[in-house]
């Protein structure tokens, strides 16, 4: 087992080399407006624990597969039982992506837009912003679970979008065509 594990112990030393120069990097950056300090590294460090709780979620599955699969490698359906519990595990890896995805772009989303209102003041209407993000969602959880007539929900849900983004849209348009 040592001989096994001694290749990752660089890895796992240089992992954590870079994420505590990188918290300390946070937390000391400055600049003549900003000071981004000790809560954007506490964020850092927050959000740097959801890889490794993932790989650690991994690990403990792949453990309980091997162990499942010891047991089960003498029976008939036994094809079966790794296509289900591959698909199950490989449905987990694609669902802690797309998650982390979607909530590090709103993240970084919002970030943006506090920052850019603190150099040019403008109106943002959060609400706006919010209820668009969920119809949209809504339109994803429609797409992926197929309820019956799903096609005329997402073609009303567009037109809600559509209604709800219109007049910014048309100001647009008529100073872009002037």
């Amino acid at each position: 087992m040592l001989k096994f594990s001694m290749p990752m112990v660089p890895t796992i030393v240089m992992w954590t080399f870079t994420g505590f120069s990188n918290q300390i990097f946070i937390g000391n950056m400055k600049s003549s407006k900003v000071f981004i300090g000790e809560a954007a590294a506490g964020i850092y460090a927050a959000a740097s624990k959801v890889p490794g709780m993932i790989s650690m979620l991994s690990t403990i599955f792949m453990k309980a597969w091997n162990m499942s699969a010891i047991s089960e490698n003498e029976a008939n359906d036994r094809n079966i039982f790794y296509e289900k519990v591959y698909s199950a595990y490989e449905s987990f890896l694609f669902i802690g992506a797309v998650v982390a995805t979607f909530i590090s772009y709103l993240l970084c989303f919002w970030a943006r837009i506090i920052d850019a209102r603190r150099f040019v003041p403008f109106r943002f209407h959060a609400s706006k912003n919010i209820t668009n993000t969920l119809l949209l969602l809504g339109m994803c959880a429609l797409t992926i679970y197929h309820p019956r007539y799903y096609i005329v929900s997402q073609l009303l849900i567009t037109v809600i979008v559509a209604a709800i983004n219109y007049r910014p849209l048309k100001q647009m348009m008529k100073r872009l065509l002037r």
